[in-house]
């Protein structure tokens, strides 16, 4: 049996009580400030541009980046060709101040990295995703002082608001065209060969009995192809090495179209930049030119403290080194100490910061596991943050 649900009545006093209590809840609730030095991708301004996935296309970015866009490169989910308008959109931070203030550290599974940039392409039909195919791919030409040859090319891969870098095993190299070097014309060669010998032969019926193996005669099976004489076959080419090949003449022709419009772009438009690598791209998303660092490292310590010398727990820290282009963060423990590993002898600069409490300090250290200063983090106004990072750039 359910019972009756007994009615109370407050008083005009009571309710007033109430809601006293209510308001006092709410506002001792407090909004966490957002820290004044936000490390974030979203620093880093999104470039759109408009192209036709139908033809040979270039977008050349603000800070010198350029993507050499062939034509049918990109897949839509279902893994057909994408046609017509594609939204292209780019991010460039092409120096270690720039990364920086995104929060991207120059670290891979396999050790430090110093590096020369960071870019981000994606590529969008209809406000969809769409993804790159990797038989056709993207040449891009990332901007330098000075090509270092031992720089490579590093996927980044998002996670938890950080990118994570892997190698990648794509030589530094541009448009495939067939007279550039020695390795392209070889391969040009060999490929026309091949195409002409399949444009000569007629095959005929596989052979049935082994006597039929003495009449010469080429055929095919399981998508080889192969010549019978003697009385045994012999394999000639696979249908898989020919349909490569036709693609990459294909794309060697093309190539001569792209390469011109890169190359006019680099001699008018970006007069003002003297290198760029150049790699040719299997996906999108963020890449990096990057150099493990080789030199030998040593592991410090350190703590980061308030003006009144009290620990400060869970500070960001970052190691900015400009000499190397190096740039590592880690976050202070509830004692406010942090380690780093970094190459001795090496200046570079710390800088540490909790909400509207930042600090840095120049340092360099001798050996193993040395004990640095303190960094003390005092409070600044948001006007300050530009002035306090004007020595980044």
């Amino acid at each position: 049996m359910l019972l009756p649900i007994p009615k109370f009545r407050l008083s005009s006093v009571m309710m007033l009580c109430l809601l006293f209590a209510v308001a006092l809840t709410y506002g001792c609730k407090s909004t966490p400030r957002k820290p004044l030095i936000e490390a974030t991708l979203g620093t880093i301004p999104q470039q759109e541009f408009t192209i036709d996935a139908s033809k040979n296309e270039v977008v050349v970015g603000a800070a010198g980046s350029v993507f050499a866009i062939p034509k049918g490169a990109f897949l839509d989910a279902k893994g057909k060709k994408v046609i017509g308008e594609v939204k292209i959109v780019i991010q460039e931070a092409p120096d270690l101040a720039t990364m920086f203030r995104a929060g991207m550290q120059t670290v891979s599974k396999d050790g430090l990295l110093r590096t020369d940039g960071s870019y981000s392409i994606e590529a969008f039909k209809h406000d969809e995703a769409v993804t790159l195919d990797p038989k056709v791919g993207i040449f891009a030409y990332f901007p330098t002082d000075k090509v270092d040859p031992d720089m490579n090319l590093y996927n980044g891969r998002l996670v938890a608001e950080n990118v994570e870098w892997t190698l990648t095993t794509t030589p530094q190299a541009g448009i495939p065209v067939c007279d550039t070097d020695q390795e392209t014309r070889k391969k040009c060669k060999k490929c026309e060969q091949l195409v002409k010998m399949n444009q000569s032969i007629h095959p005929g019926q596989m052979p049935l009995e082994a006597d039929d193996f003495w009449s010469k005669r080429y055929y095919w099976h399981d998508g080889v192809m192969y010549f019978a004489a003697s009385g045994s076959a012999r394999p000639v080419f696979k249908k898989k090495d020919l349909q490569d090949c036709q693609d990459y003449m294909s794309r060697t022709k093309d190539g001569l179209e792209l390469l011109a419009k890169v190359k006019q772009i680099t001699e008018t438009q970006l007069s003002n930049i003297g290198n760029h690598y150049a790699f040719r791209l299997n996906s999108l998303g963020w890449k990096n030119c990057d150099a493990l660092v080789k030199e030998d490292l040593v592991a410090f310590s350190g703590k980061v403290v308030d003006d009144d010398g009290k620990a400060v727990g869970a500070a960001m820290v970052h190691l900015y080194c400009k000499e190397r282009n190096i740039h590592v963060m880690t976050q202070t423990d509830f004692d406010g100490s942090y380690s780093f590993s970094f190459q001795p002898q090496t200046p570079f600069t710390l800088y540490a910061y909790q909400g509207d409490k930042v600090g840095k300090s120049n340092l360099s250290i001798r050996s193993a596991n040395e004990s640095v200063s303190s960094v003390q983090v005092n409070k600044i106004s948001e006007n300050e943050v530009e002035k306090y990072l004007e020595d980044l750039i």
